[in-house]
C-alpha cells in the first residue's frame, strides 16, 4: 500500500472525535439527568440514537460508575414501554461498564472489550439476534485493528458487515456509525472498493449524526480518488459542502474545498486551486484547527512559488510560525501530524531554494530527508506488515470460500438427490394410483360388459328356450295330426280326401324348419356357446347339416326330436352321424355326445 493511501486514512480519522465533539447534541447535556429527560420526550429511534452517541461521548470523558448505575437505572425504567429501546439498553449493559469507563491504558481496554464482545457474540448468536450479533463483530474487529491483529480484524468486520446485512442496514438506526467504522479500517488497508460500496449503502440510510453525514461523502471521496476515478471523487467532495453547508459545519466545506483545490493543482489549474485555498482559509478558525489552518496556508504559498511568487508566498510562511499544535492521540493523528511535517519542510525548502538561499535551502532538505528516512523505516515495515496480512486475509478468505463452496456443492447434491428421491416417490405412487385407477377402471368395465354379457346370454336363452318351446310345440302337434292322418287314410272315405291333404299340409308345415327361424337359432346358439361355436366354424371337414345336427346334440335333441326340427327322417340323420363318424376316424359304437368332443379337440 502506497504511504499516501495510509494517509488518506488518517485524514479523516483526525478530523472525526474532535467535529463529533463540537457537533453532537449528545456533548451539550450538562448531566445524564438532562439526558434522561431528553429520552423521555423522545421517539423510540431517539432514542436507540442518543444512547450510542452517549456512549460515544462517555467513552472520552471519565463518568463514575455511581452515575453510570444510576443512568441505567433511570433507563429501564423507560424500556418498560419501548420493547425496541429495551434490546439496545440491554445491548450496552453487557458491555459496560469498559464500553463507558475504558482503563486508563488503551491496549488493556481494547483487550477487555474484545473478551466481552466475544462473550456477547456468543449470547446473540445463540438467541439468533443478528443484528447485535453483527453489531459486536465490528466493535470487535475495530479493537483488534487499533491492537494491530490485522487479520482477526477484516474477519470480524466482514462476518459483522453480513450479519447486519442479513438483520436489514435500513432497520437498524444505528447503521451508519457501523458502516463509519468498517470503512476507515478499509481505508487502512487500500480496500477503496469496499469503501466505496459501504459509503453507497451508508448514504440510503437516515444519518446517525451530522458528522457522519457528511464524512460519508467525505469517505467517499477518498476511496473515488485513490481509485481514480476524479469525476466521482469531486461528485462526493461537492456534496460534503452540500451537506457542510445544510448543517452549518464550515470546517468541513474548508477540508472539502482543499480536497478539490488539491486535484486542481495535481492538474497544474493553479489559479483555480488558489481561489479555492483562499476561499476556504476564511472557514478555519485557528484557535480550534491549527494544523488545517496551517496546511491550508502553506498549499497557497505552494501555489506563489509555482507562480514564481516568493514574497506572497512568505507571508503565507510565516502565518504558520509557532502555531501551537495540540496532541489529543485519536486514532491516526500521530501519522498527520508526520505528514504536516513534511509539507512544512518541503515548502520551506522550495521557498528558500526559489531565493537562491541554498544553506537553508538545504537545512530544510536535511531535515525532510531524515522524516522520510524515518517514516519510511516505519511505513516499509508497515506496507510489508499490511501486504502480510492482507494476504493471510486472502488466503483465509480463498480457504473459507472453497470450504463454503464445497459444502454448498455437496448441499446443492444432498439437496438434487432429496428432490429426485422425492420426484421419484411420487411419481412411483402417481404411477401406482394411476395403475390402481386403470385397474379397477378396467375391472369396473369388465364388470360393466359381463354384466350386459350376462344379461344377453339371459335373454338369448329366454329366446332359445322360447323356440325349444315352439318346436316341442310343434313335435306335439306332428304326432297329433300324424296320427289323425293315419287315421283318415286307414278309413280310407271319398270324402275325406279334401280333409286328408289339408292334414298332409299343415304336417308338412310343422315338420320344416324356415331359414329365419334356423339363422335366429345359430345366432342365438353362437352366442350363448361361443367357444363351440367357434371350433366348429374351424372344422372345414364338417357341412351344414352336420353342424346342424351337432347344434341340436348340444341341446340335448333326441333323433325324433332331430327329425321334426329338421324336417327330415330318422334315418337320414342317422346316416349323418355315420359320416360324421366315419370323417372322425371313430367306432360305431361312439355316440353323439363323445362325437362332439373328439369336434371339440380338433383345431
Amino acid at each position: 500500500m502506497d504511504c499516501k493511501y495510509i494517509v488518506y486514512l488518517f485524514f479523516f480519522c483526525i478530523t472525526y472525535f474532535p467535529l463529533a465533539a463540537q457537533e453532537d447534541k449528545i456533548s451539550a447535556y450538562s448531566a445524564e439527568q438532562e439526558l434522561i429527560q431528553h429520552i423521555e420526550k423522545s421517539s423510540s429511534k431517539e432514542r436507540i440514537l442518543a444512547l450510542c452517541l452517549y456512549q460515544e461521548w462517555a467513552g472520552h470523558y471519565n463518568i463514575r460508575p455511581k452515575k453510570l448505575d444510576d443512568f441505567f437505572k433511570e433507563l429501564e425504567r423507560i424500556t418498560a414501554t419501548d420493547k425496541e429501546f429495551k434490546r439496545f439498553v440491554d445491548f450496552y449493559k453487557r458491555l459496560s461498564p469498559t464500553m463507558f469507563i475504558p482503563e486508563k491504558d488503551r491496549e488493556t481496554t481494547h483487550k477487555k472489550m474484545i473478551a466481552l464482545y466475544e462473550k456477547t457474540i456468543d449470547h446473540y448468536l445463540s438467541v439468533r439476534d443478528d443484528r447485535f450479533a453483527g453489531m459486536c463483530l465490528v466493535h470487535s474487529g475495530f479493537d483488534r485493528f487499533m491492537l494491530g491483529d490485522y487479520e482477526n480484524s477484516i474477519e470480524n468486520m466482514l462476518q459483522g458487515y453480513e450479519l447486519l446485512k442479513k438483520a436489514g442496514l435500513e432497520d437498524n438506526p444505528v447503521s451508519p456509525k457501523y458502516l463509519h467504522d468498517m470503512a476507515l479500517v478499509f481505508i487502512f488497508f487500500g480496500e477503496y472498493e469496499k469503501v466505496v460500496e459501504l459509503m453507497e449503502v451508508s448514504a440510503n440510510i437516515p444519518p446517525i449524526d451530522i458528522n457522519r453525514d457528511i464524512q460519508q461523502f467525505n469517505n467517499l471521496g477518498v476511496a473515488y480518488l485513490a481509485l481514480g476515478n476524479k469525476q466521482k471523487a469531486e461528485e462526493a467532495f461537492l456534496k460534503v459542502i452540500e451537506r457542510a453547508k445544510a448543517h452549518k459545519v464550515n470546517i468541513w466545506i474548508a477540508l472539502a474545498l482543499s480536497k478539490i483545490a488539491s486535484m486542481r493543482f495535481d492538474e497544474r489549474k493553479y489559479e483555480e486551486a488558489l481561489e479555492l485555498y483562499e476561499k476556504a482559509s476564511p472557514l478555519i478558525k485557528k484557535e480550534e484547527s491549527p494544523r488545517e489552518y496551517a496546511e491550508n496556508a502553506l498549499h497557497i504559498a505552494k501555489i506563489y512559488l509555482k507562480k514564481e511568487n516568493p514574497e506572497e508566498a512568505l507571508r503565507y510562511i510565516q502565518l504558520v510560525h509557532n502555531l501551537p499544535f495540540e496532541y489529543t492521540h485519536y486514532f491516526g493523528e500521530k501519522q498527520q501530524f508526520e505528514k504536516y511535517w513534511q509539507f512544512y519542510y518541503e515548502v520551506n525548502r522550495l521557498y528558500y531554494k526559489a531565493v537562491n538561499n541554498y544553506k537553508k535551502a538545504y537545512l530544510y532538505s536535511d531535515s525532510l530527508t531524515v522524516l522520510n528516512q524515518r517514516q519510511d523505516s516505519v511505513y516499509n515495515i508497515l506496507r510489508v506488515q499490511l501486504a502480510r496480512e492482507k494476504l493471510n486475509v486472502e488466503k483465509t478468505q480463498n480457504e473459507k470460500n472453497i470450504i463454503r463452496i464445497r459444502m454448498w456443492a455437496i448441499g446443492v447434491v444432498a439437496l438434487l438427490a432429496v428432490v429426485i428421491l422425492t420426484l421419484l416417490y411420487y411419481i412411483n405412487r402417481i404411477r401406482r394410483a394411476k395403475e390402481k385407477a386403470e385397474h379397477l377402471y378396467r375391472e369396473r368395465i369388465m364388470e360393466e360388459e359381463q354384466r350386459k354379457i350376462e344379461a344377453e346370454l339371459h335373454h338369448l336363452k329366454n329366446e332359445l328356450k322360447q323356440l325349444l318351446s315352439e318346436i316341442t310345440n310343434k313335435n306335439t302337434q306332428i304326432e297329433k295330426f300324424s296320427a289323425m292322418l293315419k287315421k283318415l287314410k286307414e278309413e280310407n272315405s271319398p270324402l275325406q280326401a279334401e280333409e286328408i291333404k289339408l292334414t298332409e299340409e299343415k304336417l308338412e308345415d310343422l315338420r320344416i324348419l324356415t331359414k329365419e327361424q334356423w339363422t335366429e337359432f345359430r345366432d342365438n346358439f353362437y352366442k350363448i356357446n361361443p367357444s363351440f361355436a367357434k371350433r366348429i366354424k374351424k372344422n372345414r371337414r364338417l357341412t351344414e347339416s352336420e353342424i346342424r345336427l351337432l347344434m341340436l346334440a348340444k341341446l340335448k335333441y333326441a333323433t325324433k326330436e332331430m327329425s321334426a326340427v329338421l324336417g327330415i327322417s330318422d334315418n337320414a340323420i342317422r346316416v349323418t352321424w355315420h359320416r360324421m363318424r366315419k370323417k372322425l376316424q371313430l367306432s360305431p359304437d361312439h355316440s353323439p355326445d363323445e362325437i362332439i368332443k373328439e369336434v371339440l379337440k380338433k383345431k
